[in-house]
């Protein structure tokens, strides 16, 4: 008779696990996951009466049990497509994974065909684990979804509740890293450069989590790979759609409706092709409309976004893989008199393929598109936008022990667009440069013993700006205990294209604009930044924390700023573009973070803390702390996993703890004569005092996902709370200066939210 349950012995040999890297072993179908090391046995709980299919580096085996005892052990030889039990030789050849009962011998048998039952396929998936890198953060989608959010699991709010990581306010996903500005961060989908990625004032990021695998997020140490940004990397993993071992044109759907958007998702797999497509669309301005009607608030806004996200992959043959992406994105804001409208387009296609053992090829083409345009009725239109084509080539060679090289050529062609018309004068400023940018990189990887060293460089020519750069990274890692690191980073970094600071306030979106030749400055430089970072990391505390402690200095240097102010009566007429009125600046910051994390078990989660300085200089004014300079932040989740089986309930809570934002405080007021040839008098005026030398009120905040309930790959009823302590968290202050005195006003964050729902159903 065959029992109930069998138990999987393994121990894992196989040399490209090597090192003391974890390993997460993975029974897909039932979610149960299991952490086991290089060389020491592990144990798994399997399902009666089965065939199944273990992955090891994504190659699979389908495995029959023909056995009727309760343990049995097994070698996987890669010569074989379909694999039995074994003869309990103790002899295992380098490459295989071996498994064992733990028996001195297994009996040799054979059951009858017909005793045989297939009831289900089993995955259970073998994968190295990441190794974490010194400034590198993955985040997977299933972590996303868990977090407390306005009823959407959100990309990017999920980078920031990284250490490191700032958010300007509650009403804003864009991020701060490490002391600088918001377009010093580079978003990648599958390779292609996706430009502000924010929906409605920053509430909402673009990437649907449904088609999303993981993030892949670099706070320093960013390969030579990466490049044209000075802060961070955030490269996002489309996921294959469909069912490993299943053929359906519909594997798997879903519609999730929450309070503010609705959304649907499709994918399915046929033969060699796999594919994943999800949509979303907010109701935003029916919701408002609603509370209004009923007396909850008195404010509306003509207001919606789409998103269309997608990915399909096809095995061409056993060498070579194609992997095509789309993302695009569109929304409309109504808010009389002002009238805004922007949006993405991603289009990237990554062919790969294995030239032999030793070498891969791996091509990649991408388009990608962002536009903005802003309307005040009867007074200005102003248009923004950045247009890219880009080739990438790479090669990756394996041959040399404990080396991997890596050697890549891309090229990019940008179009900035920035056109202003000024309808009351008549008068219109338009401005298209056009530029080619030519990278060439090297790097290598080399391991020996304890060691990881990757050093590499990545050469530049950007044809607008007439410059050539080159940027040298090392990075050092130092395993000298078992599962203890020291790790070191240094690198040079330069960006070709930045945002144009217009204001102190916070913008909707980015205003791109690259380096060049003008008439006036002679050459707007590329922003450059030299990071040095050194760190420690301790992992299996117990047997279930993590903690890592990282330093850092970061320099910056000519930062682009539009001012008006660099234009005078000499220089007016050689105005040529937009180039011609921008200074520049620059900066340094320095800090430290803390974290200790508990990935798994019943209660999950981890608190970060980081504090740092950084400090802004632009032309003769006097240095100053930038909108975004945050001196502590304290961040913390928390999570209980009731039960996870078939049906699922979970509770989660997140944390943040950290200082008020800096800003310009107000001294007083004073009476002014104003010579106006309609209305003269006397005016009030506020006085301000040094450019950000106050910082706002702390800022707190707890939210928590209270109820996560669902039957998996069934349905999912979620129900969380924003700001459960109803904490006042400032915005900005401001006077109105038609009152004698003038009145202070203050604009506070979000309040306590219960409203968040959201219904998920799969289908």
């Amino acid at each position: 008779m065959i029992p109930l349950l069998l138990t999987f012995f393994g121990i894992v040999t196989d040399p490209d696990f090597a090192g003391s890297d974890s390993l997460q072993i993975e029974v897909l179908e039932s979610g149960t996951a299991i952490t086991a090391r290089f060389n020491e046995q592990f144990k798994l709980e399997l399902p009666k009466d089965t065939i199944w299919n273990i992955c090891v580096n994504s190659k699979c085996y389908e495995l029959k049990y023909l056995g009727s005892d309760s343990s049995f052990s097994m070698e996987i030889r890669g010569d074989e497509n379909v694999t039995l039990f074994d003869d309990g030789s103790k002899e295992v050849e380098s490459g295989e994974l071996r498994v064992e009962s733990g028996l001195d011998s297994v009996p040799e048998f054979k059951v009858p065909e017909e005793q045989v039952t297939e009831l289900r396929k089993v995955l259970v998936q073998l994968r190295k684990k990441p190794k974490r890198k010194l400034g590198e953060s993955v985040v997977s989608a299933k972590n996303i979804k868990r977090m407390p959010g306005l009823a959407e699991a959100d990309v990017i709010r999920s980078i920031q509740a990284l250490p490191g990581v700032v958010a300007s306010s509650d009403f804003s996903t864009k991020i701060y890293v490490r002391g600088g500005a918001s377009d010093q961060n580079l978003f990648l989908l599958d390779n292609g450069i996706v430009y502000s990625p924010t929906h409605f004032f920053g509430l909402f990021s673009t990437f649907l989590v449904e088609a999303v695998d993981d993030v892949k997020f670099y706070k320093s140490g960013f390969p030579a790979e990466y490049g044209n940004r000075l802060s961070s990397v955030a490269a996002i993993n489309s996921r294959k759609g469909g069912n490993d071992t299943l053929d359906e044109w519909f594997s798997k759907n879903s519609v999730k409706i929450s309070t503010f958007a609705v959304q649907a998702h499709t994918e399915g797999h046929q033969g060699n092709a796999r594919w994943i497509l999800a949509a979303r669309s907010t109701y935003i301005k029916q919701i408002l409309d609603a509370l209004k009607a009923v007396g909850a608030t008195d404010f509306t806004v003509d207001y919606k976004f789409t998103d269309i996200q997608g990915a399909f992959d096809y095995k061409i043959n056993d060498r070579l893989d194609l992997h095509w992406a789309i993302y695009t994105g569109a929304d409309i804001l109504n808010f009389s008199p002002l009238f805004v409208e922007w949006g993405n387009t991603v289009l990237p296609v990554t062919l790969q393929y294995k030239i032999n053992d030793k070498w891969k090829w791996i091509g990649g083409f991408s388009y990608s598109e962002f536009h903005q345009d802003f309307a005040v009725e009867d007074l200005l239109a102003m248009q923004n936008g950045v247009y890219t084509l880009a080739s990438r080539q790479s090669f990756e060679y394996s041959g040399i022990d404990k080396h991997t090289l890596a050697v890549g050529y891309d090229l990019e062609f940008s179009e900035v667009s920035f056109v202003q018309d000024i309808e009351m004068s008549g008068q219109t400023f338009e401005d298209k440069p056009q530029a080619y940018h030519h990278i060439l990189y090297a790097q290598d990887t080399w391991r020996p013993d304890d060691w990881e060293l990757q050093y590499g460089l990545r050469f530049n020519y950007h044809a607008l700006a007439e410059h050539f750069g080159v940027e040298p990274r090392f990075a050092a890692s130092w395993e000298f205990k078992e599962d203890q690191k020291l790790e070191f980073h240094t690198g040079y970094y330069l960006q070709y294209l930045n945002n144009l600071m217009f204001s102190d306030q916070e913008a909707l979106n980015e205003f791109y604009y690259p380096s060049r030749t003008t008439a006036i400055n002679g050459k707007i430089k590329p922003s450059s930044s030299v990071l040095t970072a050194v760190g420690y990391s301790l992992s299996n505390i117990f047997g279930m924390f993590n903690f890592n402690t990282e330093a850092y200095y970061k320099t910056q240097n000519d930062l682009t700023i539009y001012s008006e102010q660099s234009m005078n009566d000499s220089t007016s007429s050689q105005i040529e573009s937009l180039g011609d009125l921008i200074i520049t600046g620059e900066g340094y910051s320095f800090g430290y973070e803390v974290s200790l994390q508990k990935p798994e078990g019943f209660v999950s989660g981890g608190v970060n803390w980081n504090q740092g300085l950084s400090v802004f200089k632009d032309g003769p004014n006097k240095a100053y702390f930038p909108n975004w300079h945050q001196p502590y932040a304290l961040k913390a989740d928390l999570s209980f996993n009731w039960f996870e089986e078939n049906y699922f309930l979970r509770t989660s809570f997140q944390l943040k703890w950290a200082s008020g934002m800096p800003y310009t405080p107000y001294l007083g007021y004073i009476s002014e004569y104003e010579m106006d040839a309609y209305f003269p008098g006397y005016e009030i005026r506020s006085r301000r005092g040094n450019r950000n030398v106050a910082l706002q009120t702390p800022y707190f905040r707890l939210d928590t996902k209270l109820i996560d309930w669902g039957k998996k790959d069934k349905w999912n009823f979620g129900f969380t709370i924003l700001n459960l302590t109803d904490h006042q968290n400032l915005f900005y202050t401001f006077y109105h200066t038609n009152e004698n005195p003038p009145r202070e006003e203050k604009i506070y964050q979000f309040p306590f939210f219960p409203l968040l729902l959201n219904y998920e159903y799969y289908f």
